[in-house]
């Protein structure tokens, strides 16, 4: 998610021809080996991970299992997809110097886009079968979900980190970028709400499943934080954002800088916006709370992953798998996928 945030900020959200731009390449670029790091090491533990659940093995005698889960099941076949779609991401980062930074960011989003879809392609977006429309809608979730929290976090780490250490050189250069990222953020939260509602409309059974399930439940909790996120982006969008523009100059005295902003100064005629600095702090701090809001979001998309949807509960005859001891280790006694079209297929 962070990678495809960073390649967002480096394809949009950064200006192109403005004072300090290389200075925030640079950054963006020594910030993206450690993430690619990082995602590589996650894709192999999670092969091993799924292998161990597979083979009821303990992680000691996985490897001997490695071979049946890449070349026998449908999560191997994803799996090749995703590190296909890494090494073509580590081949862009390794000649990143040999081209313009925006065609870089715009090639290497195209196998993080690959990247989306084999995340779906290996949970609940996938359980109706491959390339339905459920797992595209999944895939689009994820990515615009990526686009969104991924770009807001970068915008703290690094955009409002070289604010703070050259307030007066990044002043013009963050206000370009506040107003590109707003308008990427609510692009990417349109993608979110109209998928996710797909989504839960495919996962749910009725509308009480959204409090009597355990899947429900955390799905509330999700939209709770998503809420709170969007009412601090618009806050951002059609006040703090106009103001911000126009005492830099990006709009005239006699423009229009929002909705909001002139029925403030209807109701509040004596109301005076404050100075530049003031005002990109201000956006700042939202955008910072957006981004711990984020963190909790994260969490309840991890827990929706490894928790049953109410749909897939009433296709199996049992709620829950016995688990029972083996003299050579557990053992899973899961039912049986029951036959029919209408039936969701296992990940596996």
């Amino acid at each position: 998610m962070l990678c495809i945030g960073l390649l967002a900020t480096a394809a949009w959200v950064i200006p192109p021809d403005m004072a300090g731009v290389k200075g925030l390449h640079d950054d963006l670029q020594h910030l993206l080996g450690p993430l690619l790091g990082a995602l590589t090491a996650m894709s192999v533990i999670g092969l091993l991970q799924r292998s161990a659940e597979m083979s009821g093995r303990p992680w000691g005698e996985v490897f001997s299992s490695l071979p049946p889960v890449l070349l026998e099941t449908h999560y191997g076949m994803t799996w090749f997809v995703r590190i296909a779609s890494i090494i073509v991401l580590w081949l862009f980062w390794c000649r990143r110097r040999k081209h313009a930074p925006r065609r870089v960011a715009c090639a290497m989003l195209l196998a993080a886009a690959c990247l989306a879809w084999t995340v779906s392609a290996s949970s609940h977006g996938a359980d109706w079968g491959d390339f339905t429309l459920a797992e595209w809608m999944w895939s689009l979730h994820i990515m615009g979900a990526s686009l969104w929290v991924g770009s807001i976090m970068i915008f703290v780490l690094v955009i409002r980190r070289r604010l703070r250490a050259q307030p007066d050189r990044a002043q013009a250069l963050f206000t370009a970028c506040a107003g590109r990222l707003s308008g990427l953020a609510g692009m990417a939260l349109a993608v979110v709400l109209i998928t996710g509602a797909y989504n839960a409309w495919h996962q749910l059974r009725h509308i009480s499943d959204l409090w009597s399930s355990s899947y429900g439940r955390i799905l509330l909790f999700k939209l709770a934080l998503v809420g709170v996120m969007a009412a601090i982006a618009a806050f951002n969008r059609f006040f703090t954002l106009p103001l911000l523009l126009h005492s830099e100059g990006g709009l005239l005295p006699g423009q229009q800088t929002g909705l909001a902003l002139r029925v403030l100064r209807q109701w509040y005629p004596s109301w005076r916006p404050r100075e530049a600095g003031a005002l990109a702090r201000r956006f700042a701090h939202g955008v910072t709370v957006e981004a711990w809001l984020a963190l909790g979001v994260l969490l309840c998309a991890a827990l929706l992953a490894h928790t049953m949807p109410p749909k897939e509960h009433a296709a199996f005859p049992y709620p829950k798998a016995s688990i029972g001891k083996l003299k050579n280790g557990p053992r899973f006694d899961e039912p049986p996928i029951l036959s029919g079209s209408k039936q969701p297929r296992s990940n596996c």
